[in-house]
């Protein structure tokens, strides 16, 4: 093609482009109908080399918008000859007008004034259909849980009014403005949240779909396109990956701000394409993008902002490559470039710096600044990776999270049934149809170099999710291995998660939309050939007028049944969240959510009445499980029993999780049970013991001086170890190896052991002191095994790894009893120092407590017994304690 010609394509082209941005604004259905038609024209008489067919075509358009804007005349009448090709130069029929003028006569008018307010018609369907999915989103999940909260570990719906002190970010703000409502029904304010945050996601993946795909699908096309990726993404495979878990970090808010960060680098791009610079007001919402994108987990933001940066380095080399001095566009368009960064750097950075200084803030100050924590973090990351479970047919359909594999449902997907069998579809829409098509119909698909693009990040986030497996394993194995910290900076599930689960979701309702087309086509084709009579009109002659793109006919009937069939299968994926079955925890430990018993909310009355703060007992780990099917962080406390103030390693607050100075202080408050005055100091035991080395263990054994001993349930026995090795002896209490065990005789006469590995915990205290160690052991709760105390035969102590005969040799010098166990006084002063009222002993607690639940309870006792607190409150399952005063 000579450069003139190529001239002419470019200026045919820009022509194109604006004739089309005035049909999209106008928001009238006929007006987008007529304006696909108008393109494949265009496109069809350029391909053919008829460049003044084309002009033509667009002179056409041109003289009747210029009479629309003169007269007001709406886009209802489409032109009489619109979609037929022009064959031949010559007198062009202009289009049916109802104005009573010359249109070529009449000047241009001005667009009239608009608001700054005025929304769009474009923007209200958006808005109508993401809230539509996000509605729809919201009660299908309350429906399999029957509108029961369900397990999501830190996504467990318990929020507040003040919640964003405990979680400062945009996830935990969003239902903590919307627990306003009702602060005292945590189901509204769950399923609500859930409402609008689906609703979100669905914009935000709109968004991306129209920037995508438009210039290449028009009309009601392009709006099937964005309606389907907006269901796809609410319904794609990865949900299934984390259980529950899953469903919240899909429509988490920092989430959708990613998904939205991308789909204004593709406008952008776009822009720039067209020599638009990066506008204001796009630079500001990018900015505000990049600052929303910041999850709770601090190692979650950095691998978000990691690809926000991978993004934005994609839009530079573009820059670099479209206006380098090499570049022949570059004389012209090197403003453009100039005012791209410079607005990048003026608007865009602040906001997004804005946004991320608190959780920034938060996290340096009181985690990262921590001694080893980022290498801690780092060196976890791994192991939840389970790459052993990453195999390909698993990650090629988002299903290969170690996770997923305790769920009953994951059996589902590894036989002959209707979701595996949509399981299987998914790759095949994202990753064969999209070439497919680029092959077959290049001109009307997506730009060749995005479905490149694309593709290509879709197959490298493919083959890092499979870590070592086959069959990329040969080239991801040695390039993480070699890359230092690589596998904590991403891991390879984080592929799955971010970007394929909206890649995926992206591509897949691309080809639906695509493979509609083509059958729309075909039938129009066919029918047209059936109503046809003879050849085609000849040039000059009048030709029959479209149907109005309103009016619906066969083609368009069938594509919509079968584009609606292709995205219900996609969506059969997770028939295992509308079936509830993906809502039960730690594999169907509690299908159907749980409801939180009413004695919370009566406990809640009464700390609001009383005021003051409140310790719970036991003491809690960062996550713990009840016994009516909550498991989730300890925040739940602080966050259901608001406003009242309550006490847990839960976030920012007393004790925080990400405080690790503060540990020792917790462990100090929920520990307060000492042992009391000793009894005795006769050792009851023989003083030579009897040693026992086996290949595994070396054993030291004490038997009782007299046939019986008897101990009770809240007793302290405490001795001291002297050795002859003292540096083995610091060894094994280091590592953790040291053990002692009270043997004691059953009812049935048998012999039983209680074991307690000699490490400083709630049952065991330890005093080193070079040469011996002063143990003192609290009778009821040993690590192991189980203790009569009405019969004591022995005592044994012994190293738990191989260790020599004649290596250490150890004996008993000293030896108490104590009995009547006391709450320690320095803890009335550990309770007055964070202002503490009350303590709350709650019996539900099944797991993720630092102390056994009997500790609970002996240690209640024994603060009502020495009077240093008092019964205030009590129900079924949860009493309050109120702490005298000193």
């Amino acid at each position: 093609m000579a450069s003139d010609d190529r001239g002419e394509v470019r200026r045919t082209l820009s022509r194109l482009q604006a004739v089309s941005t005035e049909l999209e604004r106008s928001g009238s259905l006929d007006d987008l109908g007529h304006l696909s038609q108008l393109v494949e024209e265009v496109r069809s008489s350029i391909s053919r080399g008829d460049l003044p067919g084309a002009a033509a075509a667009l002179d056409r358009e041109e003289t009747y918008l210029q009479a629309r804007r003169a007269g007001g005349q709406s886009a209802a009448q489409p032109p009489a000859d619109a979609g037929v090709p022009v064959t031949a130069p010559g007198p062009v029929p202009e289009r049916e007008s109802t104005a009573t003028h010359e249109p070529a006569q009449v000047p241009p008018a001005p667009e009239p004034p608009r608001s700054r307010f005025t929304v769009s018609r474009e923007l209200k369907i958006r808005l109508a259909v993401s809230g539509a999915l996000g509605l729809l989103f919201s009660l299908v999940l309350a429906a399999a849980a029957h509108g029961r909260l369900f397990y999501g570990a830190d996504y467990a719906g318990i929020y507040n009014p003040g919640d964003f002190l405990y979680r400062p970010n945009v996830d935990a703000a969003l239902p903590s403005f919307i627990s306003l409502l009702d602060a005292s029904n945590p189901y509204v304010t769950f399923y609500a949240s859930l409402a609008i945050e689906g609703a979100v996601a669905a914009y935000c993946v709109q968004l991306l779909a129209f920037h995508f795909a438009k210039g290449r699908f028009h009309g009601l096309q392009l709006w099937g396109t964005q309606v389907a990726c907006a269901a796809l993404y609410l319904g794609n495979p990865w949900i299934l990956d984390f259980g529950v878990q899953s469903l919240f970090m899909n429509v988490l808010v920092s989430t959708d701000a990613l998904v939205a960060v991308f789909a204004i680098l593709f406008e952008i791009v776009r822009e720039l394409s067209r020599g638009a610079p990066l506008s204001r007001r796009t630079a500001i919402w990018l900015g505000l993008a990049i600052g929303l994108a910041s999850p709770q987990a601090f190692s979650n933001l950095l691998r978000f902002q990691l690809l926000i940066a991978i993004g934005l380095l994609i839009v530079a080399v573009f820059l670099f490559v479209e206006y380098g001095p090499w570049s022949k566009r570059a004389t012209g368009s090197r403003r453009v470039a100039t005012r791209t960064l410079a607005r990048f750097a003026l608007f865009c950075v602040p906001v997004a710096a804005l946004l991320l200084a608190y959780p920034l803030w938060i996290a340096t100050t009181q985690y990262l600044l921590q001694k080893g924590v980022i290498d801690t973090i780092i060196a976890s990351q791994p192991s939840l990776s389970m790459v052993q479970y990453n195999t390909f047919p698993y990650v090629v359909r988002l299903l290969g999270k170690s996770t997923f594999h305790n769920f009953p449902y994951a059996a589902g997907y590894q036989q002959l049934t209707l979701q595996a069998v949509a399981s299987w579809l998914w790759p095949l829409f994202v990753l064969g149809v999209p070439i497919v098509a680029l092959l077959l119909d290049g001109q009307r698909f997506i730009e060749w170099r995005w479905i490149v693009l694309i593709e290509c990040a879709a197959w490298f986030s493919l083959a890092w999710a499979g870590a070592s497996n086959p069959p990329f394993g040969f080239a991801v194995g040695p390039l993480s291995a070699a890359i230092p910290r690589s596998q904590g900076a991403l891991p390879n599930y984080y592929t799955q998660f971010e970007p394929l689960s909206w890649i995926y979701s992206l591509l897949a309702g691309v080809s639906v939309l695509w493979l509609g087309r083509v059958l729309h086509d075909g039938i129009s084709r066919r029918s047209s050939t059936a109503s046809q009579s003879g050849g085609p009109p000849t040039p000059g002659t009048t030709r029959t007028r479209l149907p109005s793109y309103r009016q619906v006919g066969p083609a368009k009937i069938a594509t919509a049944v079968f584009v609606l069939i292709l995205v219900g299968l996609l969506l059969c994926v997770s028939i295992p969240v509308v079936t509830g079955d993906s809502l039960s925890s730690k594999g169907n430990l509690r299908p159907g959510g749980f409801v939180i018993p009413g004695e919370y909310t009566e406990l809640r009355n009464v700390l609001t009445r009383a005021g003051g703060s409140t310790l719970v007992l036991p003491g809690l780990e960062s996550n713990f499980e009840t016994s009516w099917g909550y498991y989730g962080d300890s925040a739940f406390y602080p966050l259901y029993l608001f406003p009242a103030t309550v006490v847990t390693p839960a976030y920012y607050g007393p004790f925080g999780i990400l405080k690790p100075s503060e540990s020792q202080s917790y462990t100090n408050l929920t520990t307060p049970l000492r042992p009391g005055t000793p009894s005795n100091s006769t050792s009851p035991f023989t003083a030579t013991a009897k040693v026992v080395n086996t290949s595994t263990s070396l054993q030291f054994n004490w038997k009782t001086r007299s046939s019986n001993v008897s101990w009770n349930g809240e007793d302290w026995v405490a001795f001291t170890l002297s050795s002859n090795n003292s540096d083995l002896l610091s060894q094994a209490l280091t590592e953790g190896t040291l053990w002692a065990g009270v043997l004691s005789e059953g009812a049935h006469g048998t012999n039983q052991l209680a074991s307690y590995r000699l490490v400083d915990s709630y049952y065991t205290n330890l005093e080193n002191n070079s040469t011996s160690v002063r143990v003192s052991l609290l009778l009821p709760f040993p690590g192991s095994g189980t203790l009569s105390l009405g019969h004591v035969s022995g005592l044994r102590v012994w190293f738990d790894t191989p260790v020599a005969r004649d290596a250490v040799s150890l004996s008993i010098t000293e030896f108490d009893l104590y009995q009547n166990s006391s709450v320690s006084g320095s803890w009335e002063s550990l309770l007055a120092q964070y202002g503490l009222q009350f303590v709350l002993v709650d019996t539900t607690l099944v797991e993720g407590t630092l102390q056994p639940l009997a500790y609970a309870k002996l240690c209640a006792a024994a603060m009502v017994g020495t009077q240093v607190a008092q019964v205030y409150w009590k129900s079924t399952d949860l009493s309050l304690y109120q702490i005298s005063p000193p």
